[in-house]
């Protein structure tokens, strides 16, 4: 039993190693040394905990978007559903990713290298986080369906926009100001203009 328990905290290691490795290196540009120096495994190790890099990736991203959708859930779910639910999450996206990113952004940049699955797997995610944006705008602006999916579909857009970008200093104070402004503008929004 102590010997599970020694694993699981080993592959937890090597899940948050790799991780490091590839939102600083990305997808196509780590390589397998790359992942065992990071880790301190050797290959076969490696190739037994995980499989191949590609395996490894999938792991990695899902354990990501796991760790996000625990953390961000609770966020956009507080009632009374509302625009201040958008504003806790980009706060939280502002002082988590400010400086490394976020894996999901840094891996679309890669869309034509990453693995079907990872794609799979960012859309699904992107999918759910945009339906609820849609449910706090429509249920805050009293606006229908459609022009809350249309407002969502902008601030999936803006924040990963802000997410790319914020690996770079001199965007993220100017980022989070226009993201800021973007979601007080939405109380004043006008129904029909989306």
């Amino acid at each position: 039993m102590q010997l599970a328990r020694n694993k699981e905290y080993e592959r937890k290691t090597v899940i948050k190693q790799s991780f490091n490795v590839f939102i600083s290196k990305g997808y196509e540009s780590t390589s397998l040394t790359d992942l065992t120096t990071a880790t301190g495994l050797n290959k076969k190790s490696l190739y037994n905990e995980f499989g191949n890099k590609q395996a490894l990736f999938l792991v990695v991203l899902d354990d990501f978007i796991q760790q996000e959708f625990n953390n961000t859930r609770p966020l956009l779910m507080a009632e009374p559903l509302s625009i201040a639910n958008i504003q806790a999450f980009f706060s939280y996206l502002f002082e988590h990713f400010a400086n490394s990113g976020c894996l999901m952004t840094l891996s679309l940049n890669e869309a034509s290298c990453i693995p079907q699955e990872a794609l799979m797997l960012i859309n699904k995610s992107l999918s759910a986080l945009e339906q609820a944006f849609s449910r706090n705008i429509m249920a805050d602006l009293n606006l229908d369906q459609h022009e809350a999916n249309l407002l969502a579909r902008n601030l999936l857009a803006l924040m990963q926009g802000y997410t790319s970008l914020s690996r770079s200093e001199p965007f993220r104070a100017r980022n989070f100001e226009a993201i800021n402004q973007f979601l007080k503008s939405l109380k004043k929004w006008p129904v029909g203009l989306v």
